[in-house]
């Protein structure tokens, strides 16, 4: 059976075919690629034999906003769903940038939608803008009271790679080099029963080549 590689990366409105010819992946899930002042958020796939593509929207999350938030305008910039057919299993992938700016609407909207999920197998990846207080060396209480109640709530696991038992993998450093995990990789528990195996792996030199982000990538390789 084939593995699927996913990897999630905010590229800090550098993105250029350069960094898929880096760093193969069956699908890519970027955040941040900005023309102009418009931000755009794009789950990007190559083609291949062992998954489908079968669906790719925001039709739910824009009506839960119009339910919720009718006088604010969606950014949908910032969400971007898969549905993918893989080893004739459906898995929902929801790739976020949580930005701080939008905060309190995207992560009301992302608890609804996972609501509308429950017991489904979901990949959820993104920047959350976010840590848990063993995960930075600066974490605002907010930001680790949210992903605490995402997880204990509604069941979902943080992958993280072997190395984080010891210690944090940082994917982000302020100006005060304060390192932060704001960029995460989650799965519902249905979907983490039935991994037969799975790896972590960070993507740290693209700090140091000519795409110049300021985030690290996460890599994820699984097999159901």
């Amino acid at each position: 059976m084939g593995q699927l590689k996913i990897i999630t990366q905010n590229l800090h409105r550098n993105f250029s075919q350069e960094y898929m010819n880096l760093y193969e992946a069956d699908i890519y899930a970027f955040q941040e690629l900005k023309t102009g002042h418009l931000a755009i958020t794009k789950i990007l796939n190559k083609e291949s034999q062992d998954y489908i593509i079968e669906y790719k929207g925001n039709d739910r999350v824009h009506e839960l906003s119009l339910e919720y938030f009718p006088w604010w305008e969606f950014r949908s910039g910032y969400w971007m769903e898969e549905h993918i057919l893989y080893q004739n299993k459906k898995i929902s992938l929801i790739n976020i940038h949580i930005s701080p700016y939008y905060s309190t609407f995207l992560r009301f909207l992302l608890l609804k939608r996972l609501e509308d999920l429950e017991n489904q197998n979901v990949i959820l990846v993104g920047d959350f803008n976010a840590a848990f207080d063993y995960q930075s060396e600066n974490s605002v209480p907010d930001n680790h009271a949210y992903l605490g109640y995402l997880i204990k709530t509604y069941g979902y696991f943080e992958l993280c790679s072997k190395e984080e038992n010891v210690k944090p993998h940082y994917t982000y450093f302020d100006q005060k080099k304060n390192g932060k995990k704001l960029d995460h990789i989650f799965v519902s528990q249905t979907l983490f029963d039935q991994l037969k195996d799975y790896q972590i792996t960070y993507i740290d030199e693209v700090t140091q080549n000519s795409i110049h982000t300021d985030h690290s990538g996460i890599q994820f390789i699984f097999r159901i």
